[in-house]
C-alpha cells in the first residue's frame, strides 16, 4: 500500500483493517509468537481487533506483538489470566466505549 499520512494524525484515504484469534498463549507459544510477528507486519495493519488477547500487570501480549507505533485500547473485562479482546491502531483511537 504506497497511500500514507500526510502528516501526524491523519489517516490515509484506505484503511487496511486485521482481526485475529490470538488463542492466548496457547500452543508452542514461541514459535506461534514468531510467525504471527512477521505476518502482521507482512500484511501492514493500520486498524487491528484480537480476540484471546492477554494483558496482565506483568504482560500485554498485543504490545508483545505489534512493538512500538500504536495506540492500543484493552476491555477493562478479562479473565482471570488475562485474556480479553483488544483493538490497536496507528492513530489515536479516540472515544472507546464497551457495551
Amino acid at each position: 500500500m504506497t497511500d500514507t499520512a500526510t502528516n501526524a494524525g491523519t489517516p490515509p484515504s484506505r484503511l487496511r483493517v486485521l482481526t485475529l484469534n490470538l488463542w492466548q498463549q496457547y500452543g508452542t507459544w514461541s514459535e506461534r509468537r514468531a510467525v504471527l510477528i512477521e505476518g502482521i507486519r507482512a500484511q501492514q495493519p493500520d486498524l487491528l481487533a484480537f480476540q484471546e488477547s492477554i494483558k496482565t500487570d506483568a504482560y500485554d501480549q498485543v504490545i508483545d506483538l505489534l512493538g512500538p507505533g500504536f495506540n492500543v485500547v484493552h476491555s477493562k473485562r478479562r479473565d482471570p489470566n488475562g485474556m480479553g479482546i483488544s483493538i490497536a491502531g496507528r492513530w489515536p483511537l479516540g472515544e472507546v466505549q464497551e457495551v
